[in-house]
């Protein structure tokens, strides 16, 4: 039996209840540095909340995130158009295109697109296309300028009242990237309490979430770029 609390995706549950999951080639592939079930249950209630249509996650390993995704849209609009989802993964191929067959399996490939590419090759052509999302989560390489490339160019993809996503938030490099959102982005990003979607988490849990030691951070996007060329830089 798989994970009770992942139960409403049965190869998510079977997923972290085996840490292993198949590849394309058919071999087993172990599947190391999940995300936490805390943050993926987060995530689900966070867009049964906001009931987002398009949504984009750079990075995407061996699929957990993306069939929380796919799922939960999938029992908000049933099964047909009305939403989708796009992954960036240019390293599918090191683990043997994992993520991308374990959507498969599920049958949740209909609505979903993966872009092989980098991030920061990726996202400028999106901007450039004129493609909007209402929910973006960042997980993909955690270097700052990495980080901070993902965060502009989600910035710009972001519809006005959509969500952006930060995993692994307490790593210096993503926390710096969020620093620099606190003092500089204010005006267009808003950080968002995540406690409300955070389900059965214990009161020590709880507990660090509210000083600021979360995994996930989240912000809504409240205006559009640019910036005025005078804005004055603040030291973060």
């Amino acid at each position: 039996m798989g994970n009770n609390k992942l139960s409403f995706q049965a190869e998510l549950s079977e997923l972290y209840r085996t840490g292993k999951t198949i590849g394309r080639s058919g071999a087993v592939v172990n599947a190391t540095g999940l995300s936490t079930i805390s943050n993926l249950t987060t995530i689900r209630e966070l867009i049964i909340d906001k009931n987002p249509q398009s949504t984009l996650e750079i990075g995407m390993a061996y699929g957990g995130s993306a069939l929380v995704i796919l799922s939960t849209l999938q029992s908000i609009f049933g099964d047909n158009a009305q939403f989708h989802h796009t992954a960036i993964d240019p390293y599918q191929g090191q683990f043997d295109h994992a993520g991308v067959e374990i959507v498969k399996r599920a049958k949740l490939d209909q609505n979903f697109k993966w872009v092989e590419s980098s991030s920061e090759l990726a996202l400028p052509k999106m901007v450039a296309e004129g493609i909007k999302y209402d929910f973006i989560y960042i997980d993909g390489s955690h270097l700052f300028e990495h980080v901070f490339v993902d965060m502009f160019y989600s910035l710009m993809l972001l519809n006005k009242g959509g969500i952006m996503l930060f995993d692994d938030s307490m790593d210096s490099h993503v926390a710096k990237v969020i620093s620099f959102i606190k003092y500089n982005f204010n005006t267009y990003l808003k950080s968002i309490p995540l406690n409300s979607f955070r389900k059965n988490i214990s009161l020590h849990k709880m507990m660090a979430n509210a000083f600021g030691y979360a995994q996930l951070k989240g912000f809504v996007k409240v205006a559009d770029l640019p910036r005025p060329y005078n804005t004055p830089f603040v030291k973060f």
